[in-house]
């Protein structure tokens, strides 16, 4: 299972427009999930289309939504998380007390090591990348592409070689 943070489906669904991203991780057997909060903020044209023929087609579930008081007390606690962030933390923390095992998919750098310090995994959208690559479903070409064309769209990100697991 992957929970998704607003951040990569914006650099999927929208900076790099190819849902068949996602639809990979589908055929590698993941579950994909996006809390509510992070639905509101998929807000420009391509990406919020993209998202929303992907909760249609059932490829995306779109989680049901906490309590607008539970994330506001958690924002308060961790005012530079936004709200999508602060849902996607307080789902996955359910999650783990119902040991699931899932993966948090965030790009922001606070929000991550938010979440990592509740003992939560995360991956970026590069290091999503580096694992179709790794499994075969884009070669080395198409990677670079992609990284090539993130970076021109103003994604910042620091390579590490443990991107890939």
């Amino acid at each position: 299972m992957k929970i998704f943070d607003s951040s990569p489906l914006i650099a999927i669904l929208g900076n790099l427009a190819d849902p068949e991203i996602l639809a990979f991780f589908i055929a590698l057997g993941y579950t994909l999930y996006v809390p509510d909060k992070v639905v509101e903020e998929v807000s420009n044209n391509i990406e919020k289309q993209n998202l929303q023929n992907m909760i249609g087609k059932k490829q995306i579930t779109k989680l049901k939504p906490f309590l607008d008081l539970d994330i506001q007390k958690f924002r308060d606690r961790y005012p530079r998380l936004g709200k999508g962030e602060s849902e996607l933390i307080l789902i996955s923390q359910e999650w783990r007390k119902e040991n699931k095992i899932f993966c948090c998919i965030i790009d922001d750098a606070v929000a991550r090591k938010t979440a990592e310090r509740f003992g939560l995994k995360c991956k970026g959208t590069i290091g999503l990348l580096h694992k179709l690559n790794g499994k075969g479903f884009i070669d080395e070409n198409k990677l670079n592409y992609y990284l090539k064309k993130l970076e021109e769209c103003g994604f910042r990100y620091k390579f590490k070689n443990n991107e890939n697991n």
